[in-house]
């Protein structure tokens, strides 16, 4: 189980630190609307540690205790899908990395929090990336297409990630769970502290 998991955060974060602005933001080349949308969360730096971080808790608690985020993030993304159309103010990188400094300590942490709290951390992040989430020169049904696509991804593969994270019972397992946690966490404050000290 350990390799599986360490490959598919490696990759994840491989593919999250190479995407290049273009890529994040307007279609992927090869993979049409729908498909360019449905990766997107992938390729965004801020929007793949945010996801994983969530992914990482959602797994650890219980994919069935865990229904309030997972609503949270399907509601949430949503309606930020939904500002997207409207261009809203679309920077919430530091939002995403700050959902996901706090998750992650929060599954370091590995204790029961309030359902409230559950809910809030889906929200938030889902939230951040749907307003963070501008398909650049789209519009109409393709831009549609490529909102749905990122909608359906977002919650996609937090639910898969979340599902196989889940089966890891073992003790050394969840270990490795709040250690990868961990390095959300870091990812996340390191790039806050850049960003902050105007280097980022």
């Amino acid at each position: 189980m350990v390799k599986p998991l360490r490959r598919w955060l490696t990759l994840s974060l491989t593919l999250g630190l190479t995407a290049s602005d273009a890529c994040a933001h307007g279609a992927v080349k090869g993979l049409g609307d729908f498909g360019g949308g449905f990766v997107h969360p992938l390729i965004e730096p801020a929007h793949l540690v945010a996801l994983i971080a969530l992914a990482l808790w959602l797994g650890q608690r219980g994919v069935m205790a865990s229904k309030g985020s997972l609503i949270g993030l399907a509601a949430a993304s949503a309606i930020g899908l939904l500002c997207a159309c409207f261009d809203w103010p679309s920077d919430t990188d530091n939002f995403l990395l700050g959902a996901a400094a706090i998750t992650g300590v929060v599954v370091m942490v590995a204790r029961p929090v309030p359902a409230a709290m559950c809910a809030m951390l889906g929200a938030w992040i889902g939230f951040g990336i749907g307003v963070g989430t501008v398909p650049e020169g789209l519009s109409g049904g393709v831009r549609f297409m490529s909102l749905l696509g990122t909608w359906l991804g977002v919650n996609f593969c937090a639910l898969c990630a979340a599902t196989f994270i889940q089966e890891g019972q073992r003790p050394w397992m969840r270990v490795l769970v709040r250690v990868a946690a961990s390095w959300m966490t870091a990812c996340a404050v390191l790039v806050l502290a850049l960003h902050a000290s105007g280097r980022g």
